[in-house]
């Protein structure tokens, strides 16, 4: 079972053991996404679409970093 989709790159963990990644599929490629680890389906699939237990936060890297100080 892929726990996370098969096309991102984990860039970071949270404190509570989720990850942001950076998608590198076609259709959302270099978005970033969250992937809640209490969410996680039973049977993981090998695209971001098969995983409701992930959201988009930004719609590119430097979107995201420039957020971060967003409250």
């Amino acid at each position: 079972m892929n726990r996370i989709p098969r096309l991102s790159c984990p860039f970071a963990p949270d404190p509570g053991g989720d990850l942001f990644l950076l998608s590198l599929e076609p259709d959302s490629y270099g978005q970033v996404f969250y992937w809640e680890h209490e969410r996680e389906p039973p049977d993981g699939g090998e695209m971001f679409a098969e995983f409701p237990n992930t959201n988009v936060l930004a719609q590119d890297f430097e979107s995201f970093i420039l957020g971060l100080g967003e409250a």
